[in-house]
């Protein structure tokens, strides 16, 4: 989930399991007052956040060895 750490830090999302669902809490505000609404909730599972772990790590690796053959191709290119 992006910006996970941040939203936390700044205590604007929150965890809580509630009975069999593990959910992030959001906090809601009316742009106009600013008053405070309705917390937005998301259900998570641990099976789909470690699906999300494996598909972020295998698009790491993707990324990593794209930039590898860039490298090698504008390393050639100069060498002309």
């Amino acid at each position: 989930m992006k910006n996970y750490r941040a939203m936390k830090a700044a205590s604007k999302w929150s965890v809580r399991k509630y009975g069999d669902r593990l959910q992030v809490l959001k906090k809601v505000y009316d742009p106009s007052t600013g008053a405070q609404g309705s917390d937005s909730t998301q259900d998570f599972t641990l099976t789909g956040i470690a699906s999300e772990i494996t598909r972020i790590t295998n698009r790491i690796t993707e990324l990593t060895n794209e930039k590898a053959d860039m490298v090698q191709l504008d390393t050639d290119l100069k060498a002309l």
